[in-house]
């Protein structure tokens, strides 16, 4: 019994730190400089994708989501 009463609370804040990081969502960082928007262009065959042109890589955007392929 005394075991279980020292491990109990151990084994609550090793559950409880790994349930947090459940809830973290992956951040979007832009691929282009702070200072510079994007200029989008839409795509005639795919309503409603716009791309980036101008960039070294492709860069897509449908929706509220990002597409990133380098």
């Amino acid at each position: 019994m005394k075991f279980l009463s020292k491990a109990l609370p151990l084994m609550l804040v090793i559950l409880l730190s790994g349930v947090t990081a459940l809830w973290a969502q992956p951040q979007f960082v832009p691929p282009w400089a702070p200072n510079l928007a994007p200029q989008w262009a839409p795509i005639p065959q795919l309503p409603g994708v716009s791309y980036v042109p101008d960039l070294g890589h492709d860069l897509f955007r449908y929706g509220k989501r990002f597409y990133v392929y380098r």
